[in-house]
């Protein structure tokens, strides 16, 4: 995938995974009673999105962590 021509930040991509998330919940539950999706594929489907929010907040929050850390170690340099 190539670089987005608008780079959102990372909590700003976070906060709209989890709204689709929260919205293909609602949407899966519709289509596997329409039978559109199998209720295997909805299942997949959702546990791929939530993997890829955890994932990405444990790497905010380490990005975090590391970015503190450096900021906590060089004011003491002053």
């Amino acid at each position: 995938m190539k670089r987005p021509v608008v780079l959102r930040p990372l909590l700003e991509a976070l906060d709209e995974l989890e709204r689709e998330w929260l919205l293909r919940q609602r949407c899966y539950e519709r289509w596997v009673a329409e039978k559109r999706i199998s209720a295997t594929d909805a299942t997949d489907r959702l546990q791929r999105q939530e993997s890829a929010i955890y994932h990405l907040t444990k790497f905010a929050e380490s990005s975090e962590a590391v970015r503190n850390s450096v900021l906590d170690n060089t004011s003491e340099v002053v």
